[in-house]
């Protein structure tokens, strides 16, 4: 199975089709009834559901606020070509997810910029940046077959001595 997944998707005479008419869509009921980010360390202002509706983050602390995806989430937050963005809740059926040959990935955030293209943000920390081949290589492929609608960025901590704000700005040049 991987081997055709590999071939279907990645062969150099491979032509993966999407669509951004089906699949992922933003819409005020989202996420409904997951654990939320409580907005005592710090009040998202983009974020698609308000900042009281925010799916609590990966890390550290009772709703993820002291870990470094609430710091990305952050960095998101404040840049001024972003209309919106939500925190991706991973198998959730609301979910933005690529196929992998071994399931599915689901990115830490997705964001509606002001222009219209959707940007795609997988976060890693340092000890997971190695093991995320894949997940590169499937976000390389949704953004190349996007026609230019869609922007993956596989975002480090910290990466050319670049802030995650810095990648994400980068990659949407």
């Amino acid at each position: 199975m991987p081997g055709e997944y590999q071939r279907c998707l990645f062969a150099a005479d491979a032509k993966p089709e999407l669509s951004f008419e089906n699949g992922f869509r933003f819409h005020d009921s989202m996420f409904a009834g997951v654990p939320c980010y409580r907005g005592a360390k710090y009040r998202f202002a983009k974020h698609y559901l308000g900042w009281d509706r925010v799916p609590r983050f990966d890390g550290k602390g009772d709703d993820g606020a002291e870990g470094d995806e609430f710091k990305a989430a952050q960095q998101l937050d404040s840049i001024g070509d972003v209309e919106f963005w939500v925190r991706n809740v991973a198998k959730h059926p609301d979910a933005f997810w690529l196929p992998l040959a071994s399931g599915r990935t689901y990115p830490d955030f997705v964001a509606k910029l002001k222009d219209g293209r959707l940007l795609v943000v997988e976060y890693k920390g340092d000890h997971l940046v190695a093991d995320s081949t894949a997940k590169r290589a499937i976000g390389a492929l949704w953004q190349g077959a996007s026609d230019g609608q869609g922007i993956y960025v596989f975002a480090e901590k910290e990466r050319d001595g670049m802030s995650v704000k810095q990648q994400i700005i980068t990659a949407m040049q």
